[in-house]
Parts: C-alpha cells; structure tokens; sequence
C-alpha cells in the first residue's frame, strides 16, 4: 500500500539498462510480469524453430536436389535468424537480504 500511494514511476535496472514503468508498484509488477511471459514464449517458439530447423538440415540436406534446396533455404533463415538476435531466456533476479544485529548501544 505504502509504495502504491507513493510511487508514480518506477526505473528498473537490468543488464546495464535501465527500464521505465508508469504508474504505481501494482501496475509494475503486472507489467513487468506480463512481458517475462510473452519473452518466454518468445525465447521458446524461437528455440523450437531452431530445432525443427536444425533437424530438417541435418535429415535432408544430402538428400534430393529439391529437398536439399529447401535445406539451404532452412539454413539461410537460421542464419538471419540469429544474426537479426534471438530473444534472450528470462532471469530471475538476484535476490538480496540485509540482516543487521543489535549493536547494544
């Protein structure tokens, strides 16, 4: 309650970058959360195109000379693929705790 009636922004920074958020901490924290999903479908319909990629270039790619060009033409798509970048795996943050002792003052 205390960050919601107090926060109106919010900067998050993650891999030397920093990340904006409007509203209060409740809207970040579906926000942010909202946008790890849709990274990790991302990052796994990626993955899983590179893998049947990979599979069909491997199964054919010394085969026929019309399934071998559509090998070349798989791995000319992976190439551009990875070279336009691929979506990075969400990572959970590193989590801190403080304990501080009575110092007996």
């Amino acid at each position: 309650d205390f960050l919601n009636n107090v926060c109106t922004n919010i900067i998050l920074l993650r891999n030397k970058k920093l990340e904006y958020y409007g509203g209060n901490y409740d809207t970040y924290i579906r926000t942010r959360k909202e946008m790890e999903t849709q990274q990790m479908k991302r990052y796994d319909w990626e993955q899983e195109q590179i893998k049947s990629m990979k599979e069909y270039i491997a199964r054919f790619g010394h085969g026929s000379a019309k399934l071998a060009r559509q090998a070349q033409s798989k791995e000319k798509t992976l190439e551009k693929m990875i070279q336009a970048g691929l979506t990075e795996k969400v990572k959970s943050d590193v989590v801190v705790s403080f304990v501080f002792h009575n110092v007996g003052k």
